[in-house]
């Protein structure tokens, strides 16, 4: 294996801050984070991002040291303002009077006001406000280019196949050292092997100054043999003169064993079924307890079951379209209340159509309704509203079931996708009675009534006792039990057709809930594991491999590429994502987000170590556990293990990186009446907290 130091440069906190973001440059569009138009030329052939909410916002990095920064919008405006107003990280940061026409406003960043890292600027836009129906572009406001304006030492860069150490600079990178492993570089410099500093110091140990070797003419190694099999920081710097090593690199062994398993036989159709908010650790096949879930233990016992399957993110549209599309929440899109799928990226659905497959999908969750892009590639697709007037507010998995049926029958013999979207364990928790009473332990005196709405839970703190979190736990328990009854009548409806010898079905999670194991309820504000842990179950053709059990990592992103796999088609070469079955190697790390919550997060599991960080008032928190030894989450020992945590951050930027240029994010202008719906089903902005 090889460790590129020149790919990876820009992942490290030497590449140093944001300088300069552009609307149409392929590197600055993960900056436009939420609220802007795709890039379109103006009067004057100049590229604008026009705001299309009334929140617009932009992220940028800080850098490890933040400074004192004047921002410079380059801007157009096509009506007057009274007053735009700017926020950093959620705090306000200025009032400014636009008047129309081409213009610059330069806002003042306090080196105080920042993190370390990636920042959020966000601009509230008078009259940005456009009903989604009508599908326009405001083009009230736009945005052309961002200049950060900091007096700033030379730092160490990138010139081609050349990193280039700056005098009284570090760079740093963190990896998983591997067996064998040789920092090897080139280099015409006379001595340079005598001017360059390596330092090398593996998780849990002391730091060491490592030896520049030469080898062949020309070529210079350090030995990291004493770290293999680490995660290890590696600093370079320079001693004298600038210093320009060629082609940087770490050589080693790949130390990850290929998986076992016989090649699957290929499928003619394809079932995805999404249980929305369905906790991994519920069933019986994943360990709990209770009998929740005859029906999907006996499915497992005919499937791969993959104990280890983590969400992109925790809550619906973000880790739904990480599932359809396999790939991250960045690159996709639907990442926000106001963000939709991105046109241009292929989904499952798209992929099989275009292959002569008749799809369909029958969805409940309002977060994967067509105005936010997810009937793209279907030619039917069904969203079964929610009702406020219903008990349940959702469509059940047993209606689900009744309307996608005659879809089913009539397909005859040609090939077939089907996404089923189940929302029965979505509070609120209301199943029939016999449900209910099936798990209500005996020995509870809740104060709450079966009904009372979990946001109450969160508004009054008090409410959150003992008794009422085993009261509400329950009612989800009885919620699974009746989304197992309804998944299993799908598979009956399957084996009476013959149907089970032909398709592959896939049963999956968008994400958990919690239950106060971490102080609150319901999900989409943190990234704990019973949020992204998620059952992820693949039955092949005729349960070929059946009752096979994978303890290593899989993802969402996974999802779409083991499909394509089993039937037998290439996936795109780009996805992230990767096959789950033939021998394939397993994942070696997770990335996962929210930005539904305040502060938005992101995190990486990488092997036993899980690492979450978001920035809150007062400076960032950064958590790390070691999911072997504490799988509750109750000890952070990011203070202790700080090489740990900064491979798990370096490991995320690579992954944002590696993605290469992409198109700005499409946005969705929720309208007032969508609005208020994500509203009454708890899906709230981080704003509106």
């Amino acid at each position: 294996m090889v460790f590129d130091l020149i790919e990876t440069f820009s992942a490290t906190d030497s590449a140093g801050p944001t300088t300069e973001i552009r609307a149409g440059d392929g590197r600055a569009a993960g900056n436009f984070v939420e609220g802007w138009s795709p890039p379109e030329r103006d009067e004057e052939g100049q590229l604008v991002a026009w705001s299309n909410a009334p929140r617009a916002s932009i992220s940028f990095d800080a850098g490890p040291h933040p400074l004192d920064t004047t921002v410079v919008l380059d801007c157009v405006v096509r009506e007057p303002m009274h007053a735009l107003f700017s926020r950093l990280n959620g705090r306000p940061s200025g009032s400014f009077r636009v008047s129309a026409g081409a213009q610059q406003i330069r806002v003042a960043l306090h080196a105080e006001q920042q993190v370390a890292g990636r920042n959020v600027l966000e601009l509230s836009v008078p009259a940005a406000y456009v009903p989604a129906e009508r599908h326009e572009i405001t083009r009230r406001f736009g945005v052309r280019s961002l200049r950060f304006d900091a007096t700033r030492p030379p730092a160490s860069r990138v010139e081609g196949d050349r990193l280039v150490l700056v005098p009284g600079t570090t760079v740093t990178y963190f990896l998983r050292v591997p067996d064998g492993a040789r920092l090897m570089f080139e280099s015409g410099e006379r001595a340079a092997g005598d001017r360059l500093r390596v330092t090398v110091q593996a998780d849990g140990r002391q730091e060491r100054l490592a030896v520049v070797t030469r080898g062949e003419p020309g070529r210079l190694a350090v030995d990291l043999g004493p770290e293999a099999g680490t995660i290890a920081r590696l600093a370079l710097s320079a001693d004298g003169p600038e210093l320009g090593l060629v082609r940087p690199r770490v050589e080693g062994r790949s130390m990850r064993p290929g998986a076992s398993g016989p090649r699957p036989a290929h499928a003619s159709n394809v079932i995805l079924y999404v249980a929305d908010t369905l906790r991994a650790d519920r069933l019986g096949c994943l360990g709990y307890n209770r009998p929740t879930s005859p029906r999907l233990d006996a499915f497992a016992r005919e499937s791969i079951v993959f104990e280890s399957a983590m969400a992109q993110a925790s809550w619906t549209r973000p880790s739904t379209a990480s599932i359809l599309t396999g790939r991250y929440p960045a690159e996709h899109g639907a990442r926000s209340l106001m963000s939709a799928l991105r046109k241009d990226v292929p989904t499952m659905a798209t992929i099989l159509a275009q292959a002569g497959y008749d799809t369909a999908a029958f969805v409940t969750n309002l977060n994967v309704a067509p105005r936010f892009g997810f009937d793209r590639g279907f030619g039917e697709y069904h969203y079964l509203e929610e009702r406020d007037d219903r008990e349940t507010v959702y469509v059940s998995a047993a209606e689900l079931n009744a309307a996608a049926f005659p879809w089913i029958d009539a397909r005859g013999d040609r090939p077939f996708f089907l996404y089923l979207h189940a929302t029965d364990t979505h509070a609120p928790y209301r199943p029939p009675p016999a449900y209910a009473e099936r798990f209500r332990p005996r020995d509870i005196h809740p104060t709450i009534d079966p009904r009372t709405p979990v946001v109450e839970l969160l508004q009054k703190p008090a409410l959150a006792t003992a008794d009422n979190i085993a009261l509400l736990a329950s009612l989800y328990d009885g919620e699974v039990a009746l989304l197992d009854e309804s998944f299993g009548a799908l598979l009956d409806h399957l084996r009476a057709r013959g149907l089970d010898r032909s398709t592959v079905v896939v049963f999956v999670a968008d994400h958990g809930e919690e239950f106060h194991e971490h102080g609150g309820f319901d999900h989409g504000r943190t990234l704990y594991q019973e949020l992204v842990r998620v059952p992820l179950l693949v039955r092949l053709p005729g349960a070929e491999g059946g009752g096979r059990r994978v303890r290593g990592l899989a993802r969402q992103i996974d999802v779409l590429p083991t499909v394509l796999a089993v039937l037998g088609r290439e996936p795109p070469a780009d996805l992230p994502g990767r096959p789950l079955l033939d021998g394939a190697l397993p994942p070696e790390e997770n990335l996962m987000e929210t930005e539904l919550g305040r502060p938005a997060l992101a995190g990486v599991v990488a092997g036993r170590w899980k690492s979450v960080w978001g920035a809150r008032a007062g400076g960032e928190r950064v958590e790390l556990y070691d999911l072997v030894a504490d799988p509750d989450e109750r000890r952070n020992l990011a203070a202790d293990r700080p090489i740990v945590v900064g491979y798990a951050r370096q490991t995320a930027a690579r992954l944002r990186l590696a993605r290469g240029p992409q198109a700005a994010a499409e946005t969705t202008v929720v309208d007032p009446e969508t609005e208020r719906r994500l509203r009454a089903l708890g899906y709230v902005d981080a704003e509106a907290r």
